[in-house]
């Protein structure tokens, strides 16, 4: 139905065509070992995209009839069975594991009741003591006067201090041209932008517990949207976190030091007056009065 020869078959599965042909016919005294046959079937069954487990078991089925041709099974004639009448005694119902795994369930429940009960028993009979003292004797204690304490005042004087420092202060030696060394560690989640000798080499969402280390000959600008998600070490110097939680810090670190950029004010439109010229007043000749 597929349009195959039996040569094809072989070239695609790598199987002998006579072997092919055998499992075509049937004849499986032509086939090699029952393992071997049964792998041959099932690549050949599937290559044909057939139901694989189907086969393989009529094919199991088929080994089992043939087997059965060839070696028949001999009935074996044996003495006749005897039936007993009789009503077998009540020993034989009962098993001894049965017996012996009772006596342990019943042992087990007596116990579980005898250690509930002894519990139960010692509980009643603790009574712990009141530890708490009579209200008498606090009202006895609080009405006597409290006896008067005297204050020495000893005058503060001005002693030399002899505490030796505790750490000595080690300058890190930096690489060569390189003047700004900054470790940023990611205290919180928050966004940061690292900006080295004016290109920009960080622009993103900090990841908490990750360290940035950069290095600049001249600057390094560190703008954070919250200060407290970063911690800042320059130059060998822990200089904590930048700031208080929200809070947005634009540092410029520096080899003189750290600076913060101030914005460029704006220019503001400047009102400009605007004058109106003076009217000019042309005189009027009043008329002069004619007599008659």
């Amino acid at each position: 139905m597929l349009s195959l020869t039996i040569e094809e078959v072989e070239r695609h599965l790598h199987v002998r065509a006579a072997f092919l042909r055998a499992l075509e016919r049937g004849a499986l005294e032509e086939l090699p070992s029952t393992v071997q046959t049964r792998g041959i079937f099932s690549n050949y069954a599937s290559f044909l995209d057939l139901n694989v487990d189907s086969l393989l078991l009529r094919f199991a089925d088929g080994l089992q009839m043939r087997h059965r041709e060839r070696h028949p099974q001999k009935l074996k004639r044996g003495k006749p069975i005897k039936v007993n009448e009789k009503v077998p005694p009540l020993s034989a119902f009962v098993a001894g594991d049965l017996l012996i795994g009772g006596g342990m369930a019943i042992l087990l429940i007596l116990f579980t009741i005898w250690g509930v009960s002894r519990v139960i028993v010692m509980r009643s009979q603790f009574y712990p003591q009141v530890t708490a003292p009579a209200i008498s004797n606090i009202l006895i204690v609080t009405s006597q006067p409290a006896a008067s304490q005297e204050v020495t005042l000893i005058p503060a004087q001005d002693t030399p201090s002899t505490a030796t420092p505790l750490a000595t202060v080690i300058t890190a030696t930096l690489p060569a041209n390189v003047n700004v060394e900054i470790n940023i560690a990611a205290v919180e989640r928050t966004y940061m932008r690292v900006s080295v000798d004016g290109k920009i080499q960080f622009d993103g969402e900090a990841v908490p517990g990750t360290a940035y280390p950069y290095e600049a000959k001249n600057q390094v600008e560190v703008l954070v949207g919250s200060a407290s998600g970063l911690s800042i070490t320059y130059n060998g110097r822990n200089l904590g976190l930048m700031g208080n939680f929200g809070q947005v810090v634009d540092n410029i670190y520096t080899a003189q030091g750290v600076a913060t950029p101030t914005a460029t004010p704006l220019p503001t439109d400047t009102a400009t007056p605007c004058f109106s010229p003076t009217p000019t007043v042309t005189p009027s000749l009043a008329p002069t009065p004619t007599g008659e």
